[in-house]
């Protein structure tokens, strides 16, 4: 008797990826924007859409814009996408977020896209689906200025307390259409 297996369910691949751009624009747009202020300074109480805010972020934008279509039409295999949900984030030091996901549903994507950060800047800890209820294997990925991360919704990370004085990124979410 032999035991095939058909398919491996429960494999996640996230994508990181290294680009290059000027982020000076994008940080004096931060610099003078008005923050709520809860546990760390963040736009997404306030902002739908932190590109909504401001012609300042277009070639922000521009430049997410090329990674996500290489990224949905040559990894995911799919035509296109939308942003539905953006915002930016800053800690200082010992500021943390808490463990959660970003959706549920298997067209929903994420990206983090670390603006600014510095050696000591605390890495994004991400966990296999079902994490806290199963055990299983981590990742730690660790921040580098203009490092984009992509990965399905559903996957639990978490960034644990900072260690550096300015850690900035943006994150968004995103439906595959």
């Amino acid at each position: 008797m032999e035991i095939q297996v058909n398919r491996n369910i429960f494999q996640t691949t996230i994508y990181d990826i290294q680009t290059e751009f000027n982020l000076d624009s994008t940080l004096s747009f931060i610099k003078n924007y008005s923050f709520d202020k809860e546990d760390m300074l963040t736009t997404f109480y306030d902002c739908k859409n932190i590109f909504d805010k401001s012609e300042q972020l277009n070639d922000f934008y521009n430049h997410l814009k090329q990674y996500l279509t290489m990224y949905t039409k040559q990894i995911l295999n799919k035509n296109d996408f939308k942003i539905t949900r953006s915002w930016i984030q800053c800690y200082a030091e010992g500021h943390h977020h808490g463990l959660h996901a970003h959706g549920r549903e298997i067209h929903e994507h994420s990206l983090i896209y670390y603006i600014q950060c510095s050696d000591d800047s605390t890495s994004t800890t991400f966990y296999q689906p079902g994490h806290p209820y199963c055990e299983g294997p981590e990742m730690n990925i660790p921040p580098a200025k203009n490092k984009m991360v992509l990965f399905p919704s559903y996957v639990p990370h978490e960034v644990k307390p900072n260690k550096d004085k300015s850690r900035i990124v943006l994150s968004a979410n995103i439906s595959i259409l």
